[in-house]
């Protein structure tokens, strides 16, 4: 189609625009007007309009699954027929997620579970007594911090300047 060089890039976007139906009101209405005062805007557009209108009426193929390999003629259609249904919704995919997370949680399990060590009563008493001595250190630790935290921190650093910011207020106040 040869377009006339008088018409700016602007004004042929619009057109183009118009003739797809990807332009609004206001620009039909701008377009409609233009149009109005220039047969070769209208006589463009309307050649837009044919080719959209042709563009919009191409129907969109199904897609053949039957993928044939040229070496052995297998065809791997149930594969991709499999492959499609998982993937085509999002629904699916999320079932799918879900269901491999389960089984590789469930093989996970399966195989940790006989781990095949076995403890013997003396073994689990000293792990016990362990454990407790380790909780206790970690409960003297929490304690000390505290203990400094009341009385170092909060005393010294918080409490007695507010004290101090009382007092001073106090006694402006009484002046």
């Amino acid at each position: 189609m040869k377009i006339n060089e008088k018409i700016d890039e602007r004004t042929l976007d619009l057109i183009i625009s118009a003739a797809y139906g990807d332009v609004t009101f206001i620009q039909k209405i701008l377009l409609y007007v233009k149009k109005l005062s220039d047969n070769e805007l209208k006589k463009i557009y309307n050649d837009y309009k044919i080719t959209a209108g042709e563009v919009h009426s191409i129907k969109l193929e199904e897609i053949n699954l039957n993928v044939e390999n040229t070496n052995n003629n297998l065809t791997i259609n149930i594969i991709s027929k499999a492959v499609s249904y998982v993937f085509a919704k999002p629904l699916n995919v999320s079932f799918t997620s879900i269901a491999l997370i389960i089984a590789s949680v469930t093989v996970f399990l399966v195989l940790n579970r006989n781990s095949g060590i076995q403890y013997t009563q003396s073994e689990m008493m000293q792990a016990e007594q362990d454990m407790k001595y380790s909780l206790a250190i970690v409960g003297k630790v929490f304690t000390s911090a505290e203990n400094k935290i009341n009385n170092e921190i909060i005393n010294d650093k918080i409490r007695r300047p507010i004290k101090k910011g009382f007092q001073t207020i106090s006694t402006l106040y009484n002046k």
